[in-house]
């Protein structure tokens, strides 16, 4: 719960809008721990990634979103959200 905590902080205290920090805090209250930890460990890393993870966030979001009115769509458009963030992340670890 330590990471929870601290990314929670992190959120709160981050230039993002209220209804960004709120969804955040909603997503994390249903993550699974292994997912917060590695979360925390890259953002107390690389804390001005915050705005990319908050966008690529939201994206995926809207992706899902999309699986109701067009399921290939949303598929197509979760597909390119993923390898831009294993691009991205990448270059994150590469630094």
């Amino acid at each position: 719960m330590e990471h929870k905590a601290k990314l929670e902080a992190f959120i709160g205290a981050s230039e993002l809008g209220d209804e960004d920090k709120a969804s955040w805090l909603e997503m994390l209250a249903h993550s699974p721990e292994n997912f917060i930890e590695s979360l925390s460990e890259i953002l107390e890393q690389f804390p001005e990634e915050l705005p990319w993870f908050n966008d690529i966030y939201k994206r995926k979001k809207e992706a899902f979103a999309m699986f109701g009115r067009n399921k290939a769509e949303g598929q197509a458009r979760l597909k390119e959200i993923y390898e831009e963030e294993k691009t991205k992340l990448e270059e994150i670890l590469n630094r």
